[in-house]
């Protein structure tokens, strides 16, 4: 959590399936009083890998009127720009054509913060990379007791 206030790019890194958009989920309820222009949640997994696709889902998530500017790109980066918001971008590695944008985003707008889960890091300066591993499991054969179950934090989670 303290990554997400610390940088302005935290990027929490794994295979699928392993618990990385729950983790986003959580710890940006956690850190929201810390963002006051709010937390915004973007689903990538749908859309193609283009620049472009990315932009105008993260429009369309803000809410943000392109009326008035030259294109998407830029009445985004003029809206976000003095607001202190955090963006979730949630599998991240389906779009990664859009990293210089998610950089320029970052350059220009000094009071953004991303989070993103992706199965590989953006490359981008100031990512503070969380790789997230699996949960033990208690072992699949044995006699299961509730004391030996609750030693592991993948029981204590469900």
């Amino acid at each position: 959590m303290d990554a997400v206030v610390a940088h302005r790019l935290a990027t929490l890194r794994g295979m699928g399936g392993i618990g990385k958009t729950r983790l986003a989920d959580e710890v940006a309820a956690r850190v929201s009083q810390a963002f006051e222009d709010g937390v915004f949640f973007i689903e990538l997994s749908h859309i193609q890998d283009s620049e472009a696709a990315v932009i105008s889902e993260l429009v369309a998530a803000l809410k943000v009127n392109p009326a008035g500017f030259p294109d998407e790109a830029a009445a985004l980066q003029e809206t976000l720009r003095n607001h202190r918001a955090l963006l979730v971008l949630d599998n991240f590695e389906v779009v990664m054509s859009a990293t210089p944008f998610v950089g320029r985003l970052l350059r220009r707008c000094s009071g953004l913060h991303m989070l993103v889960t992706s199965q590989a890091p953006l490359g981008l300066d100031g990512e503070q990379q969380i790789e997230v591993i699996p949960l033990e499991t208690p072992p699949a054969e044995g006699s299961l007791t509730t004391e030996l179950l609750a030693r592991f934090d993948s029981f204590q989670l469900f």
